[in-house]
């Protein structure tokens, strides 16, 4: 089964790092053993795009004219960088129950938040 996508647009407007190096936490492998590594969390900031500056943004705006999404991204791999646009892709995960499931198979909610 597909889960309908539904895409906002949002741009950063905050990075802030949780210490001025890494810490260290603990992770879990695939097999269930723990390992210690080296973590450098942050806490992002997004604000829905609601400019009128080009085609795509006032479509955005006007389906999604308000929002804020704050997170901790604890991957030393992402990078979030204020200012910049951002897609939020949002889809519902499967419960199991295939009746409540149902509308997920069939598309509902797709398109623009």
């Amino acid at each position: 089964m597909t889960s309908p996508v539904t895409r906002a647009k949002f741009r950063c407007t905050s990075v802030k790092t949780f210490s001025a190096g890494s810490i260290q936490s603990t992770r879990w492998a695939p097999d269930g053993t723990a390992q210690i590594v080296a973590s450098y969390p942050r806490e992002v900031v997004f604000t829905a795009v609601m400019d009128n500056d080009t085609p795509e943004n006032i479509r955005f705006a006007q389906f999604t004219p308000a929002g804020t999404l704050t997170m901790t991204v604890d991957n030393p791999a992402v990078e979030i960088v204020p200012s910049l646009e951002y897609y939020l892709d949002i889809s519902r995960v499967p419960t199991g129950d295939v009746a409540a499931d149902a509308g997920v198979a069939q598309g509902v909610g797709e398109g623009l938040l």
